[in-house]
């Protein structure tokens, strides 16, 4: 187990993590959406994962959320593309067959709050940028009780000009407290959803930060990105790839 996997220069640009921080508020046809981050985001929404893997050091990498699905059911995820062997990314097969379990730390990483496992999903992959295809990008832990403030799924497909929120924090980001950071889908697909953020962004340790819309429901995981513009594995792809490893219904 090592950092990420050895992508080409494009998509190592793409799946480093971001975390973003001003807000702006935009038009979107006749309707006007708010600027303001939704009242349903908590002050605990996000923590740093630690995997528990075989034979290994345990790696702390990313972020992770709680998440409930439309059937009550709540996990925890985060991004495929965290793990990785000898410098290549694994299968999801393999990520369940290695990590045990998983520990939550503080945002500084100062001590442990949480834990769940093993991982469950067995049909998630790392990003393929070169062709533009984020979606599989994904592990789940089951979590039946969890300090983090669980979001709801958005269950419609998210829209060009979509205000939406990431919440997360950047690694020069002082102290302890998660960012809420605005910004707007530009393009979207069941593959990749682009968002334009409100400034530019330092890259480092934040893949795997729930992104969500001005009702305060999932439409996306952050996967990376570059200056102003993130990259998100959809939220409405993310059901589906849990719905067919029978996690939900």
């Amino acid at each position: 187990m090592s950092n990420l996997p050895r992508y080409s220069t494009k998509a190592r640009c793409v799946l480093a993590a971001i975390g973003i921080a001003a807000l702006a508020g935009t038009e979107v046809g006749a309707q006007v959406q708010s600027s303001k981050p939704p009242a349903t985001i908590k002050s605990n929404m996000i923590l740093q994962p630690l995997f528990k893997i075989k034979n290994k050091k345990d790696v702390c990498a990313g972020k992770i959320f709680a998440a409930t699905l439309p059937d009550g059911g709540v996990f925890l995820l985060t991004c495929a593309h965290l793990f990785a062997m000898d410098d290549k990314p694994l299968t999801g097969a393999q990520i369940a067959d290695s990590c045990t379990g998983v520990s939550l730390l503080s945002l500084d990483g100062s001590s442990i709050v949480g834990s769940a496992g093993p991982e469950l999903l067995k049909n998630g992959k790392p990003s393929d940028l070169e062709k533009g295809d984020c979606s599989g990008d994904l592990v789940a832990f089951r979590s039946s009780k969890t300090v983090l403030t669980p979001v709801a799924f958005e269950t419609s497909p998210v829209k060009a000009g979509t205000r939406v929120w990431v919440i997360t924090k950047e690694s020069d980001s002082p102290g302890t407290a998660q960012q809420v950071i605005g910004g707007k889908v530009t393009d979207a697909s069941a593959k990749i959803v682009d968002v334009k953020m409100d400034r530019k962004v330092m890259i480092r340790a934040t893949s795997g930060s729930p992104v969500v819309n001005q009702n305060g429901k999932l439409i996306g995981i952050l996967i990376g990105g570059a200056g102003q513009s993130i990259f998100l594995h959809p939220a409405i792809t993310m059901l589906t790839q849990l719905k067919a490893d029978g996690l939900t219904k």
